[in-house]
């Protein structure tokens, strides 16, 4: 039963803990809650001794009461902004109990307490309401001065501009801190969300990473197994051929994306474009029934990795809709290099209307190349004979330096 008691009692007196300690829980400040109760300590042992020397006289019973219902109503402050009404109320009642110390006994050992309940109130209220408080209570303190101390009239405005002013140092000062308060947790909002969006960034690159690299292979191994298939009866040589070739592509598909998980960057473009690396591009295309013409004019111009990397994924998706969904059995890839720009053309003889809407790949390229600053054209042609043609222009660092 004993053991039952101490754990009640500590669960009791946790949100007492809490408040003193400036749980964060309680949103309570930690300087706050250390001001507080230095001057609240320093305030009731200053009563206590002086009671002590005067022998305890009835007056100190007053200001006993009144220091502990400052230290009760400490705990019923509220610290979310917002609170309403309720979050209004202790905190004007706690102002006016310690303004009371003054009347009640303090020494002037209290003056900061009342401070403290400006400084809440401009951590709760909105900055109309909290001059409305400290206006009355500032006028409360001014009238009772005059007509129940009988201070002069002269005494008591010095004191209601002393109230004033010094309020308003302390509110503007809670106001600073709640704003920072504020502007920290947009702040980590704010972090939070760009995190999101970098990561649905990363995302939508490694789909089109993936679409563009390992789906260009898959479609070269598929065509290469299809072929294989129907040469399986009548030319075994040539089918395993096909198979040889495939195994091939496979091998640099999985070279490809292990590069890929790496650097993001296919091993052909070590060097970048160049005529080596498209060479090694058609090589994939060997025993797919496919020719692949490739033709590289004008000066080359000293393009950054990641327009690199847009133009080969772009030649490997001109490339791949074509032998996927045009039929295409001839391309022409010319890279033509021009004072301040970079074109990269793809044509070939496909079918009329095959794979011309626009899926995820082209809608990818087209989001890439707009993001270097180029454009993306695809155009259908039946003059003087039919002819599919993908075109990227990107900006060369000449166009991109003025």
């Amino acid at each position: 039963m004993t053991k039952v008691m101490i754990l009640r009692a500590r669960e009791g007196a946790r949100p007492i803990l809490k408040c003193v300690t400036g749980d964060t829980s309680a949103q309570r400040p930690v300087l706050m809650n250390v001001a507080f109760w230095s001057v609240y300590g320093m305030t009731a042992l200053s009563s206590l001794w002086g009671a002590f020397a005067a022998g305890f006289p009835l007056e100190w019973t007053i200001h006993a009461i009144n220091i502990v219902l400052v230290g009760l109503l400490w705990f019923t402050l509220r610290w979310e902004p917002n609170g309403g009404a309720r979050s209004l109320l202790p905190a004007g009642v706690f102002i006016a109990a310690s303004f009371s110390l003054g009347i009640t006994g303090s020494f002037g050992e209290h003056a900061l307490l009342p401070l403290i309940g400006f400084a809440n109130l401009a951590f709760i209220a909105s900055l109309r309401a909290t001059i409305a408080v400290v206006v009355f209570l500032a006028g409360v303190l001014g009238v009772s001065s005059f007509m129940v101390f009988d201070n002069s009239v002269e005494t008591s405005i010095r004191l209601t501009l002393t109230v004033l002013g010094t309020a308003a140092f302390v509110v503007s000062l809670g106001l600073a801190i709640r704003r920072a308060r504020k502007r920290e947790s947009e702040a980590v909002v704010l972090a939070g969300r760009i995190q999101e969006l970098t990561l649905a960034e990363e995302r939508a690159r490694m789909s089109r990473e993936i679409h563009d690299s390992v789906g260009h292979h898959l479609t070269v191994v598929t065509m290469n197994l299809e072929n294989a298939e129907l040469l399986k009866e009548k030319d075994p040589e040539a089918a395993w051929a096909q198979i040889s070739d495939a195994k091939s592509t496979v091998r640099s598909a999985l070279t490809d994306t292990r590069r890929w998980v790496r650097s993001l960057n296919p091993t052909s473009l070590q060097q970048g474009i160049t005529h080596d690396s498209l060479r090694a591009f058609a090589a994939t295309l060997a025993g797919a029934g496919v020719t692949l013409n490739i033709d590289i004019s004008g000066e080359p111009q000293p393009l950054d990795d990641d327009t690199q990397l847009m133009l080969y994924r772009a030649l490997q998706e001109g490339v791949t809709n074509a032998i996927r969904h045009a039929g295409a059995t001839l391309i022409d890839v010319e890279l033509r290099y021009e004072r301040e720009d970079a074109r990269l053309v793809i044509r070939n003889d496909g079918t009329a209307g095959a794979g011309t809407a626009e899926g995820f790949g082209l809608m990818s390229l087209r989001q890439r190349v707009a993001e270097k600053g180029g454009s993306l054209s695809f155009d259908l042609r039946d003059d003087p004979q039919l002819e599919a043609i993908l075109s990227v222009e990107v900006p060369t660092p000449r166009r991109s330096a003025r």
